[in-house]
């Protein structure tokens, strides 16, 4: 049996810098008059998110708890940027909704095909991705949840991709399974995948040497498996 992981951000749905963009947004709506740019905010988003230290181990904070973490960061970040400590919060406590709008995810042009085809060839779809635990709201608003067999998210499993924990969950789920990871990113996606035995597809990214294939589309990725 052959096992499809999917990554989400990046390989099946693209947005214009969706966490800088929804705490940008959550601001602006609730002070629409400062002096904070985006590249400020940017500047803020770059680090925090559990995905940005990958190697740490987060099982104690899945579900709420992850918001809860999430959420200070967003709060301190805005307090840097010199925002009032209750406005701030008001902006912090808009994010979670901003950034669950079906609006911020662009589907590819192939994605649904692709999901479809692996399931009429037999394989199975599983959804691997880093991401915040609420995201299967957005995949059921997007109707993309009916494609896939499972769905493995960081914040709800507590790791994140390329730490092996979370390639062992989706591995468990089908032990005599041939795995193929596809995904955008070269460390999370191709060098998590290789490690945990698994072929892998970069896709959208150009050329990676590690990577078993690299495609510029989705539908490419069933020559191969």
């Amino acid at each position: 049996m052959k096992v499809i992981c999917w990554d989400f951000d990046g390989t099946l749905v693209y947005s214009d810098h969706l966490w800088s963009s929804s705490v940008f947004r959550a601001l602006n709506e609730t002070v629409p008059k400062h002096n904070i740019t985006f590249s400020d905010i940017r500047s803020c988003m770059a680090t925090g998110f559990t995905w940005h230290t990958p190697y740490e181990d987060y099982s104690s904070m899945t579900g709420e708890k992850w918001w809860i973490f999430m959420n200070r960061h967003i709060y301190n970040s805005y307090l840097s940027l010199g925002i009032e400590p209750h406005l701030a919060k008001m902006a912090t406590d808009r994010v979670r909704d901003i950034i669950k709008e079906t609006k911020n995810y662009n589907l590819y042009p192939d994605t649904i095909a692709v999901l479809e085809r692996a399931r009429e060839n037999g394989y199975k779809n599983v959804l691997l991705s880093n991401n915040y635990p609420d995201l299967i709201e957005v995949l059921d608003a997007l109707d993309l949840t009916r494609y896939f067999d499972h769905l493995i998210i960081s914040a709800l499993e507590g790791y994140d991709k390329p730490r092996l924990e979370i390639f062992e969950i989706a591995k468990n789920l089908y032990p005599d399974g041939e795995y193929i990871m596809v995904g955008d990113n070269p460390c999370a996606d191709v060098e998590g995948g290789k490690a945990a035995g698994m072929k892998t597809i970069l896709v959208h990214k150009g050329y990676c040497d590690e990577a078993d294939h690299c495609f510029d589309d989705l539908m490419s990725v069933l020559t191969v498996v």
